[in-house]
């Protein structure tokens, strides 16, 4: 069984992280949509990328929801606030400092794809999502496991997930 990270990999794809920790000749190459997106300004970056991360979760958290639809109030929300902004802006730095930009905004297009596709396919769950191409075919982002634990994303995450419940309400469900 696939569980052991995917409820926070859930999480961390939403908050504009996924992909291969390392490049390999297999990554999606950035799109001209995420290029120009990468080339906003910092601020205008992470207010778009606010946008799409909002408009993201709500598809994903059928990944939970699937598994047993009980498990949905558990799911904590994805409205940022200043923190969320914070940790964002960092793994925006750390990127910009890489110039992995356009990797990083091509991250994001592709969890837009794979929360169409979540939609899409009733038979996806947390449990299920990796058996998918579209769940690993993705932008390389060098050192991003470095990144997101540096920036507090991590732990963020981590933390959100345990004070709504979320950990110890799907280990019970997974135990049933």
């Amino acid at each position: 069984m696939k569980i052991c990270l995917a409820p926070m990999a859930a999480f961390v794809m939403l908050a504009g992280l996924s992909g291969p920790l390392v490049a390999d000749d297999t990554a999606v190459a950035p799109s001209a949509a995420a290029i120009a997106f990468s080339e906003l300004p910092r601020d205008a970056f992470l207010d778009g990328l606010e946008t799409r991360s909002e408009a993201i979760w709500a598809d994903t958290v059928l990944l939970y929801t699937r598994i047993d639809p009980e498990l949905g109030p558990f799911v904590p929300g994805k409205s940022w606030d200043d923190e969320d902004r914070q940790v964002m802006g960092c793994v925006y730095d750390r990127f910009a400092a890489t110039d992995q930009l356009a990797n990083f905004a091509a991250s994001i297009e592709q969890q837009e794809t794979m929360a169409r596709m979540i939609v899409d396919t009733p038979d996806m769950t947390l449990l299920t999502m990796s058996d998918y191409d579209v769940m690993t075919d993705t932008p390389a982002l060098d050192g991003a496991m470095e990144v997101m634990t540096d920036c507090g994303q991590m732990d963020l995450v981590a933390r959100r997930m345990g004070e709504a419940g979320l950990w110890d309400k799907l280990s019970k469900v997974m135990a049933e």
